[in-house]
């Protein structure tokens, strides 16, 4: 799990993919304005109001990048199909990090 989150932030800190033009489509939408947010791989996503770059499925895994907090965020359910609980309490862990700034 920790190895997950620390891709995402050096992801999203250009350690990875050091082209910044790559990493921009990445994290735009394809097609353009669709509703499901999906971009390149990863999913645009509000975590308690911010703006997360998501990636995660059925097993109950859910890693984030939050762009504003510069801050990743990795939780892993030990059920399969807890994907949403995962999320959830990835959001609730990114509104309680945005509280104490």
């Amino acid at each position: 799990m920790k190895k997950m989150a620390i891709f995402f932030q050096q992801l999203f800190d250009g350690k990875i993919i050091k082209n910044k033009n790559v990493l921009a489509q990445m994290s735009t939408d394809v097609p353009p304005n669709l509703e499901i947010n999906y971009c390149l791989g990863i999913y645009k996503i509000r975590y308690a109001g911010l703006l997360g770059y998501n990636h995660g499925g059925e097993l109950g895994i859910d890693t984030v990048y939050i762009l504003q907090l510069n801050t990743s965020i990795a939780v892993v359910t030990l059920e399969a199909g807890y994907g949403p609980v995962a999320v959830e309490i990835s959001k609730k862990i990114a509104g309680l990090l945005n509280r104490n700034l």
